[in-house]
């Protein structure tokens, strides 16, 4: 049995109270210095939405009928995936594919779940994501899915935006309802970067990347950062672009949010991974991640949890008085009714 499964619940505490250390301060700052990014795996465990290697065998499902007369090709994409070259299976897919194919491929993974949005499980996770929010903490996602802004009702806004410096310095209220899909979204399929030479052009000096660099520098520099839900994703060339740059200091206040499978692959990574000044914070199976993001945040989330118990009990003497009333035949006025509206914020 793997070291990260033998973690009891008093040491992932002890993980948690350090990772919410690192981060809970960019909540205090004026304005927010929060940044949250969310990765797949919010999206496989709540959705079912593909991860990436089968994100790549459904191309290879898409493309084998549409160029039967490439099967050769397909076949050798699969062993890509086999060897876990997602890079270059992603690669020879999207040559595969011509622009139009790809935009289909994209649709038919992912558009599904803008019309299923009632089948979301733990949406808890969306709902404590919404409190972040409304508290000041920016939204982002390496997913090419919009889940989050369908669960939550927030708009995409892809890093190609001009709005991009706007998204992490304003303090308009309004820019923070947006989720920065900082590997692109795929109802905008020139924006999603897939392969390697979209890493390319995301890591280049080209206008639009240059502002997208330049703003998660300057977060990773001097804001704080927390992971959810990301496994791997920060051993892309992306992340480690950024990483090599930053040249992150113990300084710095950044966590990771991870399940207990993907905690030992982060901390002893066959490539490259996390700074080791990111503070990692395994919360067990998925279903423990609510309890973690919480645990991360106490002075918002303990609060909550008070109004929460308080206005319960508001309802409880409500009810009460509403049926002593009831039984004695006489009116319960309307005002004192419906004074405790619960919108799921915590409970799923």
């Amino acid at each position: 049995m793997s070291e990260a499964l033998d973690l009891t619940d008093d040491a992932r505490l002890r993980l948690l109270e350090l990772a919410g250390g690192k981060v809970s301060s960019g909540l205090n700052n004026k304005p927010p210095t929060l940044l949250v990014i969310v990765g797949a795996g919010v999206s496989i465990a709540s959705a079912g939405a593909p991860t990436w290697e089968q994100l790549l065998i459904n191309g290879c499902d898409f493309a084998l009928p549409r160029y039967p007369q490439q099967s050769s090709t397909v076949e050798a994409i699969r062993r890509r995936i086999i060897r876990e070259d997602w890079l270059g299976a992603a690669g020879e897919l999207r040559r595969l594919l011509s622009i139009t194919h790809f935009n289909e491929f994209l649709m038919a993974q992912f558009d599904g779940f803008r019309w299923n949005r009632d089948n979301i499980k733990h949406r808890s996770v969306y709902a404590l994501l919404r409190i972040l929010r409304r508290n000041g903490a920016r939204i982002a996602t390496t997913n090419y899915d919009t889940i989050i802004e369908d669960v939550l009702s927030m708009k995409e806004m892809d890093w190609r935006d001009s709005r991009c410096d706007s998204f992490f310095h304003s303090e308009d209220p309004a820019i923070n309802r947006e989720v920065l899909h900082i590997h692109g979204d795929y109802q905008r399929p020139d924006s999603v970067v897939f392969d390697k030479d979209d890493y390319q052009r995301i890591n280049s000096s080209l206008a639009d990347s240059q502002r997208l660099q330049d703003n998660l520098l300057h977060m990773f520099r001097n804001g704080n950062v927390l992971f959810v839900g990301c496994g791997q994703t920060t051993a892309d060339p992306h992340f480690q672009n950024i990483f090599e740059r930053c040249m992150i200091s113990a300084a710095t206040r950044h966590a990771y949010l991870c399940s207990d499978d993907a905690y030992e692959g982060l901390r002893y990574p066959r490539g490259p991974g996390l700074p080791s000044t990111v503070e990692l914070a395994p919360y067990g199976a998925f279903a423990g991640l609510p309890v973690a993001l919480k645990r991360l945040f106490p002075a918002i989330f303990d609060r909550i949890d008070r109004e929460i118990a308080t206005s319960q009990h508001r309802r409880a003497r409500m009810l009460n008085r509403q049926h002593r009333a009831i039984a004695a035949h006489t009116t319960f006025t309307d005002d004192a009714m419906f004074l405790f509206p619960d919108d799921g914020l915590i409970n799923d």
